[in-house]
């Protein structure tokens, strides 16, 4: 189960809603299970003989719409939620591509690796059922994540071969990258926070909701009594954090849940919170520091922006391996709904001009986007997280 954070997924996003290719943070509130229909199983691609359904391309598009909504309204979502499912595809495709081209040279990936992966996975969860019960409720087994963790393994090895390593930004570089983005390195006000958290899933009754919440009373009537939080935590909460005794590490508005994010920062340090509900149950919050806004300088923004520039020509070089790819394969589009447009400029059907075949959405934060190549594994997860 994972705590209460948007962002504060890391590995999880990847591992469960992610684990086709999308950084969504989905997995703790699950990603809709739907009944199975016939329209489930509808071919959607077929990528060199390679079929994609339906369904995953609603799983994906789901965990996607999941990861924008906490920037965009649900009426934009709703809007645009085609485009999200296009570029959904697009994803699946390019993962398809990939992995045929990684089995091509003959990658086979290390067992140990997946198990080590799964192992992870398992950690992130109290018990074995409650990572049953959410694999369900998104529709996968547990055979179906591990070769989806095998999948992306494969592709990392794939470019960790094929690509070279991208060389490092010039001072020029990188002082001009910090002019033309001045405001996007500096630093809001931060919070660092411990929690402790009993989860309670939408549809559980209402009894077994007053039964966690008075577990969670008494739980914070023993740490105002003298018992130590970090060890309260440990032995009672089911968030992956009990760890390292509830700690969440700093983080800054929008990274969070809106009900913890509240919570949290209206508390002085050292203060403890009362109960605070979210989707994900009842927390306990503990705010162990704080960090007051900061405004950068080039000097403390350098390390960040040759991650950035060094990951912007990775990103591009996945892209021209990807462009080969598509341009040597054959990809067929049995449905219409997904068929991708003309190119930009090209004649579309009756002689007008093509619509865009698909949008690219700008990251909430407003800070400069992350290159956004191929769905070659786990993204990294911000600071903070």
């Amino acid at each position: 189960m994972v705590g209460p954070g948007k962002g504060n997924g890391m590995m999880r996003r990847y591992l469960l809603c992610a684990m086709l290719g999308a950084s969504a943070a989905a997995c703790a509130a699950g990603c809709g299970r739907r009944g199975e229909t016939a329209k489930d199983g509808e071919v959607v691609a077929v990528v060199n003989g390679a079929v994609i359904r339906r369904s995953e391309v609603d799983r994906l598009t789901d965990a996607f719409m999941k990861q924008f909504g906490s920037g965009i309204s649900a009426e934009r979502l709703a809007s645009i939620r085609a485009a999200i499912g296009k570029q959904a595809l697009d994803s699946l495709v390019n993962q398809r591509l990939l992995v045929q081209e990684a089995d091509r040279q003959g990658i086979v990936v290390d067992p140990a690796g997946i198990d080590a992966q799964m192992a992870r996975v398992r950690q992130m969860f109290p018990d074995p059922a409650r990572l049953k019960e959410q694999l369900g409720a998104m529709g996968v087994t547990e055979e179906d994540l591990r070769r989806d963790i095998a999948q992306n393994l494969k592709i990392r090895e794939l470019h960790s071969r094929q690509l070279p390593e991208a060389s490092e930004p010039t001072a020029k570089e990188i002082e001009e990258f910090y002019n033309a983005n001045p405001k996007a390195f500096d630093k809001s006000e931060q919070v660092r926070a411990s929690h402790i958290l009993l989860t309670a899933s939408p549809n559980e009754t209402a009894e077994k909701k007053a039964e966690k919440r008075a577990a969670l009373a008494a739980l914070r009537e023993r740490i105002v009594k003298g018992e130590d939080f970090a060890k309260v935590a440990r032995e009672n909460s089911e968030c992956p954090s009990k760890a390292s005794g509830g700690d969440l590490g700093f983080f800054e508005k929008g990274k969070m849940a809106p009900e913890f994010e509240k919570a949290a920062f209206a508390l002085k340090k050292g203060r403890l919170s009362d109960i605070v509900e979210t989707p994900f149950g009842y927390h306990l919050i503990k705010v162990t520091d704080r960090k007051p806004a900061e405004k950068s300088t080039l000097q403390k923004a350098t390390p960040q922006i040759k991650s950035y520039l060094v990951q912007q020509k990775r990103g591009k070089a996945i892209q021209e391996h990807l462009a080969g790819l598509r341009a040597a394969a054959k990809i067929e589009y049995p449905s219409p709904e997904f068929r991708p447009a003309p190119p930009q400029g090209a004649p579309a059907a009756g002689g007008a001009p093509a619509p865009p075949r698909s949008i690219k959405l700008a990251p909430p934060s407003g800070k400069p986007a992350q290159p956004d190549p191929a769905p070659a594994g786990p993204v990294p997860g911000k600071a903070g997280e």
